[in-house]
Protein backbone atom coordinates (compact mmCIF):
# COMPACT_ATOMS: atom_id res chain seq x y z
CA UNK A 1 0.00 0.00 0.00
CA UNK A 2 2.49 2.70 1.05
CA UNK A 3 4.56 1.19 -2.30
CA UNK A 4 1.41 2.51 -4.34
CA UNK A 5 1.05 5.72 -2.54
CA UNK A 6 5.00 6.13 -2.83
CA UNK A 7 4.88 5.44 -6.67
CA UNK A 8 1.87 7.83 -6.79
CA UNK A 9 3.53 10.77 -5.38
CA UNK A 10 6.88 10.13 -7.11
CA UNK A 11 5.09 9.92 -11.11
CA UNK A 12 2.34 12.34 -10.36
CA UNK A 13 3.41 14.91 -7.55
CA UNK A 14 7.21 15.24 -8.63
CA UNK A 15 6.38 16.15 -12.60
CA UNK A 16 3.51 18.34 -11.45
CA UNK A 17 5.72 20.68 -9.11
CA UNK A 18 8.10 20.91 -11.85
CA UNK A 19 5.29 22.39 -14.29
CA UNK A 20 3.92 24.58 -11.29
CA UNK A 21 7.65 25.97 -10.74
CA UNK A 22 8.01 26.72 -14.42
CA UNK A 23 4.95 28.55 -15.11
CA UNK A 24 6.12 30.79 -11.55
CA UNK A 25 8.61 32.09 -13.53
CA UNK A 26 6.75 34.34 -15.27
CA UNK A 27 7.47 37.71 -14.22
CA UNK A 28 5.37 39.66 -11.47
CA UNK A 29 4.58 43.47 -11.21
CA UNK A 30 4.23 43.28 -7.84
CA UNK A 31 6.25 40.74 -6.00
CA UNK A 32 6.00 41.71 -2.60
CA UNK A 33 1.91 40.99 -3.12
CA UNK A 34 2.63 37.83 -3.98
CA UNK A 35 4.59 37.10 -1.22
CA UNK A 36 1.95 38.90 1.20
CA UNK A 37 -0.35 35.84 -0.84
CA UNK A 38 1.68 32.95 -0.20
CA UNK A 39 1.67 33.92 3.69
CA UNK A 40 -1.62 34.68 4.15
CA UNK A 41 -2.62 31.57 2.17
CA UNK A 42 0.54 29.30 4.14
CA UNK A 43 -1.59 30.75 7.59
CA UNK A 44 -5.20 29.98 6.53
CA UNK A 45 -3.54 26.29 5.40
CA UNK A 46 -1.96 26.00 8.29
CA UNK A 47 -5.11 25.86 10.35
CA UNK A 48 -7.85 24.19 8.62
CA UNK A 49 -11.49 23.24 10.36
CA UNK A 50 -13.07 19.71 10.44
CA UNK A 51 -16.22 20.22 9.29
CA UNK A 52 -16.58 16.47 9.69
CA UNK A 53 -14.68 13.57 10.98
CA UNK A 54 -13.53 12.78 7.58
CA UNK A 55 -13.48 16.12 6.03
CA UNK A 56 -11.12 19.20 6.60
CA UNK A 57 -11.46 22.39 4.87
CA UNK A 58 -9.19 25.94 4.75
CA UNK A 59 -9.92 29.14 3.16
CA UNK A 60 -6.69 29.22 1.17
CA UNK A 61 -7.75 28.95 -1.87
CA UNK A 62 -8.74 32.19 -1.69
CA UNK A 63 -5.65 33.09 -1.61
CA UNK A 64 -4.69 31.34 -4.94
CA UNK A 65 -7.32 32.62 -6.51
CA UNK A 66 -6.42 36.68 -5.94
CA UNK A 67 -2.86 35.90 -6.76
CA UNK A 68 -4.54 34.78 -10.46
CA UNK A 69 -6.75 37.86 -10.87
CA UNK A 70 -4.13 40.12 -9.75
CA UNK A 71 -0.75 38.74 -11.10
CA UNK A 72 -1.57 35.84 -13.70
CA UNK A 73 -1.03 32.21 -13.53
CA UNK A 74 2.07 31.94 -13.03
CA UNK A 75 1.61 33.66 -9.13
CA UNK A 76 -1.38 31.67 -8.39
CA UNK A 77 1.03 28.61 -8.91
CA UNK A 78 3.67 30.14 -6.51
CA UNK A 79 0.81 30.42 -4.19
CA UNK A 80 -0.56 26.79 -4.61
CA UNK A 81 3.11 26.00 -3.82
CA UNK A 82 3.20 27.70 -0.81
CA UNK A 83 0.22 25.77 0.68
CA UNK A 84 1.10 22.64 -0.44
CA UNK A 85 4.54 22.85 1.53
CA UNK A 86 2.55 24.12 4.72
CA UNK A 87 0.70 20.73 4.16
CA UNK A 88 3.96 18.93 3.99
CA UNK A 89 5.03 20.36 7.28
CA UNK A 90 2.04 19.64 8.96
CA UNK A 91 2.22 15.98 8.00
CA UNK A 92 4.27 13.12 10.35
CA UNK A 93 7.89 13.49 9.28
CA UNK A 94 7.39 9.59 8.89
CA UNK A 95 4.80 10.46 5.76
CA UNK A 96 6.56 13.87 4.36
CA UNK A 97 8.49 11.92 1.96
CA UNK A 98 5.68 9.11 0.81
CA UNK A 99 2.39 12.03 0.60
CA UNK A 100 4.60 15.20 0.34
CA UNK A 101 4.96 15.41 -3.37
CA UNK A 102 1.29 14.21 -4.23
CA UNK A 103 -0.06 17.12 -1.38
CA UNK A 104 1.83 19.55 -3.87
CA UNK A 105 1.27 18.01 -6.74
CA UNK A 106 -2.52 18.32 -5.93
CA UNK A 107 -2.07 21.69 -5.11
CA UNK A 108 -0.48 22.72 -8.54
CA UNK A 109 -2.25 20.62 -10.85
CA UNK A 110 -5.80 21.94 -9.11
CA UNK A 111 -4.23 25.31 -9.58
CA UNK A 112 -3.19 24.93 -13.07
CA UNK A 113 -6.63 23.81 -14.01
CA UNK A 114 -8.36 26.72 -12.65
CA UNK A 115 -5.80 28.67 -14.39
CA UNK A 116 -6.68 27.61 -18.21
CA UNK A 117 -10.22 27.43 -17.36
CA UNK A 118 -9.97 31.09 -16.22
CA UNK A 119 -7.98 31.61 -19.21
CA UNK A 120 -10.22 30.14 -22.34
CA UNK A 121 -13.77 31.45 -20.40
CA UNK A 122 -12.17 35.06 -20.00
CA UNK A 123 -9.12 35.73 -21.86
CA UNK A 124 -7.30 37.99 -19.33
CA UNK A 125 -6.01 37.55 -16.31
CA UNK A 126 -5.77 40.76 -14.94
CA UNK A 127 -9.25 42.01 -14.32
CA UNK A 128 -12.68 43.29 -16.20
CA UNK A 129 -11.05 45.88 -17.76
CA UNK A 130 -10.08 44.18 -20.64
CA UNK A 131 -12.72 41.63 -21.13
CA UNK A 132 -16.29 41.90 -20.40
CA UNK A 133 -17.51 41.76 -17.18
CA UNK A 134 -19.77 38.96 -17.44
CA UNK A 135 -17.06 36.39 -19.27
CA UNK A 136 -14.87 37.68 -16.50
CA UNK A 137 -17.12 36.58 -13.42
CA UNK A 138 -18.11 33.45 -14.83
CA UNK A 139 -14.14 33.38 -16.17
CA UNK A 140 -13.60 33.09 -12.29
CA UNK A 141 -16.39 29.97 -11.39
CA UNK A 142 -15.31 28.47 -13.80
CA UNK A 143 -11.53 28.73 -12.72
CA UNK A 144 -13.35 27.37 -8.96
CA UNK A 145 -15.39 24.57 -10.62
CA UNK A 146 -12.08 23.05 -12.09
CA UNK A 147 -10.39 23.53 -9.26
CA UNK A 148 -12.41 21.25 -7.32
CA UNK A 149 -13.30 19.33 -9.71
CA UNK A 150 -9.48 18.14 -10.38
CA UNK A 151 -8.60 18.54 -6.12
CA UNK A 152 -11.26 15.72 -5.51
CA UNK A 153 -10.15 13.84 -8.66
CA UNK A 154 -6.92 13.59 -6.83
CA UNK A 155 -8.14 13.12 -3.53
CA UNK A 156 -9.76 10.25 -4.67
CA UNK A 157 -7.16 8.35 -6.04
CA UNK A 158 -4.95 8.59 -2.87
CA UNK A 159 -7.72 7.32 -0.90
CA UNK A 160 -7.94 4.70 -3.49
CA UNK A 161 -3.84 4.55 -3.27
CA UNK A 162 -4.13 3.82 1.18
CA UNK A 163 -6.22 0.97 0.71
CA UNK A 164 -9.82 2.89 0.09
CA UNK A 165 -12.93 2.70 -2.21
CA UNK A 166 -11.96 3.54 -5.72
CA UNK A 167 -12.72 6.42 -7.45
CA UNK A 168 -15.92 5.64 -9.01
CA UNK A 169 -17.71 4.50 -5.72
CA UNK A 170 -16.17 7.81 -3.30
CA UNK A 171 -15.99 10.02 -6.01
CA UNK A 172 -19.80 11.06 -5.57
CA UNK A 173 -19.48 11.36 -1.59
CA UNK A 174 -16.23 13.71 -1.89
CA UNK A 175 -18.10 15.87 -4.63
CA UNK A 176 -20.67 16.65 -2.01
CA UNK A 177 -19.01 16.69 0.61
CA UNK A 178 -18.03 19.97 0.82
CA UNK A 179 -19.95 21.80 -2.16
CA UNK A 180 -21.38 24.61 -0.28
CA UNK A 181 -17.79 25.91 0.70
CA UNK A 182 -17.22 26.57 -3.28
CA UNK A 183 -19.66 28.53 -3.90
CA UNK A 184 -17.84 30.63 -0.90
CA UNK A 185 -14.21 30.92 -2.20
CA UNK A 186 -14.57 32.27 -5.79
CA UNK A 187 -16.69 35.47 -4.39
CA UNK A 188 -13.82 36.34 -1.53
CA UNK A 189 -11.42 36.08 -4.18
CA UNK A 190 -13.65 38.99 -6.56
CA UNK A 191 -14.06 40.65 -3.26
CA UNK A 192 -10.48 40.95 -2.52
CA UNK A 193 -9.60 41.95 -6.35
CA UNK A 194 -11.68 44.75 -5.66
CA UNK A 195 -10.21 45.75 -2.46
CA UNK A 196 -6.93 45.53 -3.77
CA UNK A 197 -7.41 47.37 -6.76
CA UNK A 198 -9.71 50.57 -5.60
CA UNK A 199 -8.46 50.80 -2.18
CA UNK A 200 -4.85 49.64 -2.05
CA UNK A 201 -2.60 46.65 -0.23
CA UNK A 202 -3.27 48.11 3.11
CA UNK A 203 -7.27 47.76 2.90
CA UNK A 204 -6.26 43.94 1.11
CA UNK A 205 -4.21 43.48 4.22
CA UNK A 206 -7.43 44.05 6.18
CA UNK A 207 -9.45 41.43 4.17
CA UNK A 208 -7.91 39.10 6.27
CA UNK A 209 -9.71 39.74 9.46
CA UNK A 210 -12.91 38.71 8.05
CA UNK A 211 -11.27 35.54 6.66
CA UNK A 212 -9.74 34.86 10.04
CA UNK A 213 -13.68 35.57 11.93
CA UNK A 214 -15.00 33.06 8.98
CA UNK A 215 -12.64 30.39 9.93
CA UNK A 216 -13.58 30.76 13.54
CA UNK A 217 -17.46 30.67 12.93
CA UNK A 218 -16.51 27.08 11.34
CA UNK A 219 -14.32 26.37 14.11
CA UNK A 220 -17.47 26.98 16.67
CA UNK A 221 -19.64 24.36 13.87
CA UNK A 222 -16.85 21.88 14.68
CA UNK A 223 -16.62 22.27 18.56
CA UNK A 224 -20.85 22.12 18.74
CA UNK A 225 -20.83 18.85 16.53
CA UNK A 226 -17.73 17.60 19.06
CA UNK A 227 -20.08 18.13 22.15
CA UNK A 228 -22.98 16.25 20.35
CA UNK A 229 -20.52 13.49 19.56
CA UNK A 230 -19.32 13.29 23.23
CA UNK A 231 -22.66 13.27 24.36
CA UNK A 232 -23.81 10.48 21.86
CA UNK A 233 -21.23 8.44 23.36
CA UNK A 234 -22.17 8.97 26.64
CA UNK A 235 -25.68 8.43 25.91
CA UNK A 236 -24.40 4.95 24.50
CA UNK A 237 -22.41 3.93 27.44
CA UNK A 238 -25.12 3.79 29.45
CA UNK A 239 -27.02 1.77 27.11
CA UNK A 240 -23.91 -0.65 27.27
CA UNK A 241 -24.05 -0.77 31.22
CA UNK A 242 -27.34 -1.93 31.23
CA UNK A 243 -26.45 -4.53 28.38
CA UNK A 244 -22.85 -5.48 29.12
CA UNK A 245 -22.98 -8.12 26.55
CA UNK A 246 -23.29 -5.85 23.55
CA UNK A 247 -20.33 -3.36 24.58
CA UNK A 248 -18.68 -1.85 21.54
CA UNK A 249 -21.74 -3.59 19.29
CA UNK A 250 -22.82 0.20 18.71
CA UNK A 251 -19.22 1.69 17.99
CA UNK A 252 -19.05 -0.94 15.20
CA UNK A 253 -22.22 -1.21 13.81
CA UNK A 254 -21.16 2.84 13.42
CA UNK A 255 -17.82 2.22 11.98
CA UNK A 256 -18.77 -0.27 9.38
CA UNK A 257 -22.10 1.69 8.22
CA UNK A 258 -19.79 4.70 7.51
CA UNK A 259 -18.08 2.53 5.27
CA UNK A 260 -20.33 0.38 3.53
CA UNK A 261 -22.05 4.09 2.94
CA UNK A 262 -19.39 5.80 1.35
CA UNK A 263 -18.45 2.45 -0.42
CA UNK A 264 -21.80 3.18 -1.79
CA UNK A 265 -21.58 7.14 -2.46
CA UNK A 266 -23.17 8.72 -0.14
CA UNK A 267 -22.42 12.57 1.21
CA UNK A 268 -20.96 13.36 3.92
CA UNK A 269 -23.87 14.32 5.28
CA UNK A 270 -25.54 11.53 4.80
CA UNK A 271 -22.63 9.62 6.45
CA UNK A 272 -22.83 11.27 9.58
CA UNK A 273 -26.00 11.09 10.66
CA UNK A 274 -25.59 7.31 9.57
CA UNK A 275 -22.96 6.95 11.70
CA UNK A 276 -24.72 9.10 15.03
CA UNK A 277 -28.13 6.91 14.22
CA UNK A 278 -26.36 3.74 14.00
CA UNK A 279 -24.47 4.51 17.21
CA UNK A 280 -27.85 5.31 18.72
CA UNK A 281 -29.68 2.57 17.16
CA UNK A 282 -30.38 0.24 20.46
CA UNK A 283 -30.79 3.46 22.71
CA UNK A 284 -33.97 2.52 23.53
CA UNK A 285 -32.82 -0.83 25.59
CA UNK A 286 -32.42 1.83 28.33
CA UNK A 287 -36.26 1.41 28.64
CA UNK A 288 -36.79 -2.42 28.44
CA UNK A 289 -35.82 -4.27 31.58
CA UNK A 290 -32.51 -5.55 32.43
CA UNK A 291 -33.70 -9.01 33.65
CA UNK A 292 -34.49 -9.42 29.58
CA UNK A 293 -32.15 -7.75 28.01
CA UNK A 294 -29.17 -10.05 29.95
CA UNK A 295 -31.40 -13.01 29.88
CA UNK A 296 -29.01 -16.40 28.65
CA UNK A 297 -31.48 -17.99 25.96
CA UNK A 298 -34.42 -17.42 23.61
CA UNK A 299 -37.42 -15.05 25.06
CA UNK A 300 -40.46 -16.03 25.56
CA UNK A 301 -43.61 -14.34 23.52
CA UNK A 302 -44.08 -11.90 26.38
CA UNK A 303 -40.22 -10.67 25.81
CA UNK A 304 -39.98 -10.79 22.79
CA UNK A 305 -42.37 -8.18 21.96
CA UNK A 306 -41.15 -6.20 25.22
CA UNK A 307 -37.59 -6.31 22.99
CA UNK A 308 -39.55 -5.21 19.66
CA UNK A 309 -40.02 -2.21 21.50
CA UNK A 310 -37.01 -0.63 21.49
CA UNK A 311 -36.73 1.23 18.38
CA UNK A 312 -39.84 3.17 19.19
CA UNK A 313 -38.58 3.73 22.41
CA UNK A 314 -35.27 5.35 21.64
CA UNK A 315 -36.85 7.28 18.75
CA UNK A 316 -39.36 8.84 20.84
CA UNK A 317 -36.79 9.41 23.57
CA UNK A 318 -34.47 11.21 20.71
CA UNK A 319 -37.08 13.39 19.29
CA UNK A 320 -36.48 15.50 22.24
CA UNK A 321 -33.60 16.21 21.61
CA UNK A 322 -33.65 19.02 18.64
CA UNK A 323 -29.70 18.52 17.51
CA UNK A 324 -30.48 14.62 16.96
CA UNK A 325 -33.47 14.88 14.37
CA UNK A 326 -32.14 13.49 11.86
CA UNK A 327 -31.34 10.33 13.06
CA UNK A 328 -34.38 9.50 14.62
CA UNK A 329 -35.88 7.61 11.60
CA UNK A 330 -32.91 5.60 11.55
CA UNK A 331 -33.20 4.57 14.91
CA UNK A 332 -36.85 4.23 14.77
CA UNK A 333 -36.84 1.90 11.36
CA UNK A 334 -33.55 -0.51 12.38
CA UNK A 335 -35.48 -3.27 12.02
CA UNK A 336 -37.75 -2.88 8.81
CA UNK A 337 -37.37 -5.02 6.15
CA UNK A 338 -37.48 -4.73 2.69
CA UNK A 339 -40.02 -7.39 2.16
CA UNK A 340 -42.57 -5.56 4.69
CA UNK A 341 -41.82 -8.00 7.54
CA UNK A 342 -40.00 -5.87 9.82
CA UNK A 343 -40.77 -3.52 12.45
CA UNK A 344 -42.54 -1.46 14.03
CA UNK A 345 -44.33 0.20 10.80
CA UNK A 346 -44.03 -2.89 9.02
CA UNK A 347 -42.16 -0.51 6.12
CA UNK A 348 -41.42 -2.17 2.49
CA UNK A 349 -39.65 -1.48 -0.51
CA UNK A 350 -38.95 2.08 -1.07
CA UNK A 351 -40.78 3.31 2.09
CA UNK A 352 -37.41 2.00 4.08
CA UNK A 353 -34.37 4.64 3.54
CA UNK A 354 -31.08 3.52 2.02
CA UNK A 355 -29.70 4.77 5.40
CA UNK A 356 -31.69 2.21 7.16
CA UNK A 357 -31.18 -0.19 4.96
CA UNK A 358 -27.32 -0.21 5.50
CA UNK A 359 -27.62 0.13 9.34
CA UNK A 360 -29.69 -3.38 9.15
CA UNK A 361 -27.51 -5.34 7.21
CA UNK A 362 -24.32 -4.17 9.21
CA UNK A 363 -26.59 -4.87 12.55
CA UNK A 364 -27.03 -8.00 11.66
CA UNK A 365 -23.63 -9.09 10.65
CA UNK A 366 -22.12 -7.58 13.58
CA UNK A 367 -25.29 -9.60 15.36
CA UNK A 368 -24.54 -12.96 13.65
CA UNK A 369 -19.83 -12.68 13.83
CA UNK A 370 -19.61 -11.51 17.72
CA UNK A 371 -19.89 -13.91 20.62
CA UNK A 372 -22.71 -13.62 22.74
CA UNK A 373 -23.04 -14.96 26.22
CA UNK A 374 -25.62 -17.94 25.02
CA UNK A 375 -24.06 -18.90 21.80
CA UNK A 376 -20.42 -18.44 20.18
CA UNK A 377 -20.03 -16.33 16.75
CA UNK A 378 -20.76 -17.39 13.39
CA UNK A 379 -18.03 -18.56 11.63
CA UNK A 380 -17.58 -15.77 8.79
CA UNK A 381 -18.78 -18.33 5.51
CA UNK A 382 -22.17 -18.70 7.72
CA UNK A 383 -22.94 -15.28 7.83
CA UNK A 384 -22.10 -14.33 4.72
CA UNK A 385 -24.39 -17.05 3.52
CA UNK A 386 -27.60 -16.03 5.60
CA UNK A 387 -26.46 -12.51 4.17
CA UNK A 388 -27.14 -14.32 0.89
CA UNK A 389 -30.29 -15.98 1.27
CA UNK A 390 -32.05 -12.87 2.77
CA UNK A 391 -30.81 -10.34 0.62
CA UNK A 392 -33.65 -9.14 -1.55
CA UNK A 393 -36.60 -9.82 1.57
CA UNK A 394 -34.70 -8.32 4.53
CA UNK A 395 -31.55 -7.32 3.06
CA UNK A 396 -31.40 -4.66 0.29
CA UNK A 397 -28.85 -6.41 -2.28
CA UNK A 398 -27.05 -3.52 -3.55
CA UNK A 399 -26.13 -3.06 0.14
CA UNK A 400 -24.88 -6.87 0.55
CA UNK A 401 -22.84 -6.58 -2.07
CA UNK A 402 -21.18 -3.47 -0.62
CA UNK A 403 -21.26 -5.20 2.29
CA UNK A 404 -19.37 -7.66 1.62
CA UNK A 405 -16.93 -5.41 -0.40
CA UNK A 406 -15.95 -4.58 3.17
CA UNK A 407 -15.74 -7.37 5.31
CA UNK A 408 -15.11 -10.78 2.46
CA UNK A 409 -14.11 -9.44 -0.60
CA UNK A 410 -13.24 -12.90 -1.65
CA UNK A 411 -16.49 -14.15 -1.04
CA UNK A 412 -18.86 -11.36 -3.05
CA UNK A 413 -20.68 -13.00 -6.00
CA UNK A 414 -20.33 -10.61 -8.68
CA UNK A 415 -24.47 -10.82 -9.37
CA UNK A 416 -25.10 -9.55 -6.04
CA UNK A 417 -26.24 -6.02 -6.72
CA UNK A 418 -27.82 -6.99 -10.29
CA UNK A 419 -30.13 -9.23 -9.47
CA UNK A 420 -32.12 -7.48 -7.03
CA UNK A 421 -35.51 -8.88 -6.68
CA UNK A 422 -38.59 -6.99 -5.90
CA UNK A 423 -39.83 -6.17 -2.52
CA UNK A 424 -43.44 -7.40 -1.70
CA UNK A 425 -45.08 -5.59 0.58
CA UNK A 426 -46.61 -7.89 3.47
CA UNK A 427 -49.85 -7.14 5.46
CA UNK A 428 -49.25 -5.03 7.93
CA UNK A 429 -51.26 -6.26 10.24
CA UNK A 430 -49.33 -9.61 10.28
CA UNK A 431 -46.53 -10.47 12.53
CA UNK A 432 -43.08 -10.17 11.48
CA UNK A 433 -41.63 -13.83 11.24
CA UNK A 434 -38.78 -14.31 13.94
CA UNK A 435 -35.96 -15.48 11.07
CA UNK A 436 -32.24 -16.80 11.55
CA UNK A 437 -30.94 -13.49 11.15
CA UNK A 438 -32.95 -11.52 13.10
CA UNK A 439 -32.71 -14.00 15.95
CA UNK A 440 -29.43 -13.34 16.49
CA UNK A 441 -29.37 -9.52 16.85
Amino acid sequence: MQQRLHRASVLVGIPLLAAGLTLAHEPWQDGWIIVWLMAAGAMLEAFPVSLRPDVKTSLSNVAIFVALLLQGPGAAVAVAVANGLVVVALLPRERRLLKGPYNVGMFVLSTIAGNVAFLVVAGAPKGPETVELGFWLLGVAAAQVAYYLVNILLLSLAIHATGGPRPVESLPGLLLSAWWGQVLFPGLAVLAFVVQVESGPVALALLLVPLVSARRSLAGVEAQRSSLDRAVRALVRLVEVKDAYTRGHAERVADLSDRVAARMGLSTTERFWIRIGAVLHDVGKICVPIEVLNKPGGFTDEEYWTMRRHPDLGADLLERVDALAPAVPLVRQHHERIDGCGYPRGLAGDEVPLATRIVSAVDSWDAMTTTRPYRDGLPIEVAVSELHRNSGTQFDADVVHALLLEVAPHMVMPSAAAERPAAAAAPREVAAPRTAVEATS
